[in-house]
């Protein structure tokens, strides 16, 4: 029966082999491999959300007739203020896509600007 992984080889640093093994001692994990599927996929899953907050909000400050960095720092602004009302009103954005982007946002957009974010 064919496997319906393919099989990748990576390179890590010592410190992170060992602590890889120390959850596989602890009986967290079945093997290195099982950690670090997991770990990719959360990883993965989490900058894929990243990039569609990041494009609703620069579709919105694209279609108000606001320059990105300015729509930015106004939405976490009053995220950072608990105005989340207001935020909901003013961007359509969840809840939950408000955390996201109080967390991300930022982050985001320096790596935009520095081309090191690729998807």
């Amino acid at each position: 029966m064919p496997s319906i992984f393919k099989k990748l080889s990576i390179s890590l640093p010592p410190e992170l082999v060992e602590l890889l093994d120390v959850l596989v001692e602890k009986g967290l994990y079945a093997t290195r491999s099982e950690i670090i599927r997991e770990a990719l996929y959360l990883l993965l899953w989490d900058l894929v959300d990243s990039v569609e907050i990041y494009e609703k909000v620069a579709k919105e400050a694209s279609e108000k007739g606001v320059p990105l960095d300015e729509y930015i720092d106004e939405l976490i602004e009053k995220a950072e203020s608990s105005d989340v009302v207001e935020l909901i009103r003013l961007s359509g954005l969840s809840l939950d896509e408000i955390r996201i982007l109080k967390k991300k946002i930022k982050k985001i957009q320096r790596k935009l600007e520095r081309n090191l974010y690729y998807i």
